[in-house]
């Protein structure tokens, strides 16, 4: 649970000054704004890899994941290139939207999926 409250209030922030700042130098200079290995990460929370795992299968992390996205357009960003589609958890890290192809059902990859037919429905 703390996990996943932390991942959501962060994601809160995720459109700081340093974001805004970006998008607007993009603006000014008539250029695309894209984010490379964008992504939530979980790793600077010192709890144990159980909890960390459990959480990628909770559906707050999926919010937290729309939240970010959502943020990160909203502001201004034209393409965000996610870290990674698909990896194994491991004591390094998680950091895909889910962590098997197949598994297209995982939080993560659902929220992505709705925020791109969010933007595809703008166009």
């Amino acid at each position: 649970d703390s996990i996943c409250e932390r991942m959501l209030t962060r994601v809160a922030t995720s459109a700081g000054p340093n974001v805004q700042a970006f998008h607007a130098l993009a603006k000014e200079y008539s250029l695309k704004s894209f984010a490379y290995e964008g992504g939530v990460d979980m790793q600077q929370y010192a709890v144990g890899y159980d909890a960390k795992y459990a959480a990628q299968y909770d559906p707050r992390m999926g919010q937290a994941v729309e939240g970010y996205l959502d943020h990160y357009y909203a502001g201004g960003g034209d393409a965000m290139f996610y870290f990674v589609l698909t990896c194994k958890y491991s004591k390094f890290g998680y950091w895909g939207l889910t962590e098997d192809i197949d598994d297209l059902a995982a939080p993560k990859y659902q929220a992505a999926v709705r925020v791109s037919e969010m933007l595809n429905a703008k166009k």
